[in-house]
């Protein structure tokens, strides 16, 4: 196959990969709403680690597609989730901006 030509395989692949960014945008959105109204920051609160886990996936899946903005924002978030104490500031920044990285529509690296 030339470079030039479509390659439907790929397509596929990253339509399924913008797909994710959309539901991970959403569900990072509810959790993080969800515990500023609990005011939870218990390390105990299963919210947690599901939000650690959509960042730890992003981090790898960003690197893999191409996406070096959504793995950094990524990786910052997962640092900020699993230190003890938490820094609630640092880790609002954090949130926030893999959301917005989220939120911008994936057009490669």
């Amino acid at each position: 196959m030339n470079e030039s030509e479509p390659d439907p395989e790929f397509d596929e692949v990253q339509r399924r990969f913008r797909e994710r960014v959309a539901r991970d945008h959403d569900r990072l959105t509810a959790l993080w709403r969800a515990l500023a109204e609990s005011r939870n920051d218990s390390a105990a609160d299963p919210r947690w680690r599901e939000i650690e886990d959509i960042a730890h996936g992003l981090y790898g899946a960003g690197g893999t597609f191409g996406y070096p903005a959504i793995s950094r924002a990524a990786a910052a978030l997962e640092r900020h989730v699993a230190a003890q104490p938490r820094r609630p500031a640092a880790l609002a920044r954090a949130i926030a901006a893999l959301l917005r990285v989220l939120g911008e529509p994936p057009t490669g690296g």
